[in-house]
């Protein structure tokens, strides 16, 4: 097979048992936007494969090129989109997935991919929608044995095994824009299996995402492992069923994942973080019961969570094992955050504009290496708010950038900094310390 084959909307293709289809390179491909069945039987399963693959066919020597041993990006691909019912089973695919960017098999609607063999594959099969995913082997995948694209199907895995994997896990690639729900799913014998995000995501602006109690989210790229929010996320996890944004390699969440044993541990920077942007719903944003583990590479973030001119209510979360500082919050955001946990952070638990106008109620730190409200440098006036947070009243505001003050900026009495900033004063400084409460700079 060369090129695309195209199966229209109106039309239907039967592919009988037994037949062996060889295709010339990736780009072959069956698209099936109409009807396909091809039904193969235990003892004549259809072929899907390379034409360099020398154990299928009549004459099994397809090129006559003696033998030639084909590599996983040498074969195919087949997407089933109709919107009737198409059903393949007893397939065997050997060979797809064009290099890590294309999959086997691409499956929607309500179709159904039954009692397949993907093996020596790239990827394996991508599904969404109300697609059935039932009873297929999974052989020798270099990456991912499947992928999801989340919008509001219910789609079905049931019956799958997997035999030399690279992940243990479903890759997301995008949301729909239907405001879809993230569940639990069950894969290959592993209940609750994880999802892997390995580049960054975006909600889109007017979206919602809700994500179930217990499903965990992996992230799987140091640089590019982030999740931008431009719409909302409702992630409402419960106490004892908590929602969990963590590292591929921190096999105590949903096992493990990229299947290597014990040759990766976590460390607290293997991914961004989340970034609720000034687009974001200021309504519908919450996380909920959720724990945010080992993220916040200090190249790009200086948190866990960033949260920019918008609202987000975080409430009873974890954030565990981050490189630098927790949570970001800059312009006009206004977060309320309450009943969270600042755990075993590189730095201090906040980093924000001066300005910004975040609600602490309840929250605690532990192990941490300074505790204060850090300071983004910025030309900023007006009067500084006196805060409290995690049981420090007046809390300290760390001041390690440059502040410029071009009009008048008010310091009421008590407020204390610290660090090695520096104040370019324009304007007019007021200071309004007493004998009693000063105005510490230190």
């Amino acid at each position: 097979m060369y090129g695309t084959t195209t199966v229209l909307d109106t039309a239907t293709l039967v592919i009988d048992p037994g037949v062996v289809i060889k295709c010339r390179d990736y780009s072959s491909m069956i698209t099936a936007n109409g009807t396909l069945t091809g039904i193969g039987t235990d003892s004549e399963p259809i072929i899907f494969t390379s034409i360099a693959d020398d154990n299928y066919g009549n004459p099994k020597d397809t090129q006559n090129d003696g033998n030639n041993v084909p590599g996983n990006s040498s074969s195919g691909r087949i997407a089933i989109y109709g919107k009737k019912t198409s059903k393949i089973e007893n397939w065997k695919f050997n060979y797809g997935g064009y290099n890590s960017d294309n999959w086997v098999v691409y499956v929607s609607q309500g179709n159904i991919v039954s009692k397949c063999e993907i093996k020596n594959s790239y990827r394996g099969i991508y599904f969404y929608d109300n697609a059935n995913v039932l009873n297929n082997s999974f052989v020798n995948i270099n990456y991912f044995p499947v992928g999801r694209y989340i919008n509001q199907g219910a789609p079905v895995l049931l019956g799958n095994t997997i035999s030399n994997v690279g992940y243990i896990g479903i890759l997301i690639t995008g949301f729909g824009t239907d405001s879809p729900t993230i569940k639990q799913m069950d894969f290959a014998g592993h209940p609750n299996v994880a999802y892997i995000v390995e580049s960054q995501l975006t909600i889109p602006s007017g979206d919602v995402v809700s994500i179930d109690p217990g499903v965990v989210i992996k992230f799987n790229q140091r640089y590019y492992g982030y999740l931008t929010i431009n719409g909302a996320l409702k992630a409402n996890g419960k106490a004892t069923n908590k929602i969990i944004f963590t590292s591929i390699a921190d096999d105590s969440a949903a096992g493990d994942t990229n299947n290597n044993g014990t040759a990766s541990t976590p460390t607290t920077y293997d991914w961004q973080g989340l970034d609720f942007t000034g687009t974001a719903s200021d309504t519908d944003n919450i996380l909920k019961n959720c724990e945010i583990r080992y993220c916040g590479y200090t190249n790009y973030w200086s948190g866990a969570i960033r949260v920019t001119d918008c609202r987000v209510v975080m409430d009873s979360i974890k954030v565990n094992f981050s490189y630098d500082g927790a949570l970001c919050i800059f312009g006009n955001a206004n977060p309320v955050i309450t009943n969270s946990q600042f755990y075993n952070l590189g730095n201090a638990p906040i980093y924000m504009d001066m300005f910004s106008s975040p609600t602490f109620t309840g929250n605690k730190v532990a192990n941490l290496p300074r505790i204060g409200l850090r300071l983004r440098g910025q030309t900023i006036s007006g009067t500084i708010p006196v805060r409290s947070f995690a049981g420090y009243d007046s809390i300290t505001y760390i001041m390690e950038e440059t502040m410029t003050v071009t009009d008048q900026l008010t310091i009421p009495a008590g407020i204390t900094f610290k660090g090695n900033g520096r104040w370019n004063i324009q304007g007019r400084l007021d200071i309004q310390g007493t004998a009693q409460k000063p105005v510490v700079f230190t």
